[in-house]
């Protein structure tokens, strides 16, 4: 008898899907008896807007997390360290050149010899390149500037002269 409600309400209106609005849709019992599933007594296909709707919401999600950095736009300068030969400090330990190189306020980060260094033989010239290396790798920031002045013929003996001119001091000029 249950069907045949359904039947009589289908030949009226021509099927189960196409039942006037207000009207009580056929139950799922009588539609798994006549072969169809509850999906398709729906009006959309939710199978398919789903997956859409959230393609369409995925870009904004995606670009919600992504953020570019801001570029710093105002005045930029150069920060200067002196050496001696009698005080390192402002050059060792490296952590004050370090921060200075990482700021993007910073155009350049100079190390600048004060003084002569004149009391020093060829292997402590040597030494001092060695001492320097580590600190002028940190950042190509870093930069040497200025003239070492050494006991003529003793930079060239080690060879290094060459090294501080490389990285941006000069050698013994007047």
């Amino acid at each position: 008898m249950y069907q045949r409600e359904n039947v009589s309400t289908a030949a009226t209106y021509g099927s189960a899907m196409e039942q006037r609005p207000f009207q009580k849709r056929a139950s799922s019992k009588s539609l798994m008896s006549r072969g169809k599933s509850i999906n398709d007594t729906s009006k959309y296909n939710f199978k398919k807007f789903i997956p859409m709707f959230m393609l369409a919401l995925a870009p904004n999600a995606f670009n919600s997390c992504d953020k570019d950095e801001v570029e710093y736009t105002g005045p930029y300068h150069d920060t200067t360290y002196t050496l001696s030969n009698i005080d390192n400090s402002n050059v060792y330990p490296p952590t004050k050149i370090k921060a200075s190189a990482d700021s993007v306020q910073v155009r350049n980060v100079y190390i600048v010899p004060v003084g002569d260094f004149l009391n020093f033989p060829a292997i402590n010239i040597g030494k001092m390149a060695d001492y320097l290396k580590p600190i002028m790798e940190i950042s190509p920031k870093i930069k040497g500037k200025g003239n070492f002045i050494f006991e003529p013929g003793e930079a060239t003996l080690s060879g290094d002269s060459l090294w501080y001119v490389q990285n941006g001091w000069t050698v013994n000029q007047k």
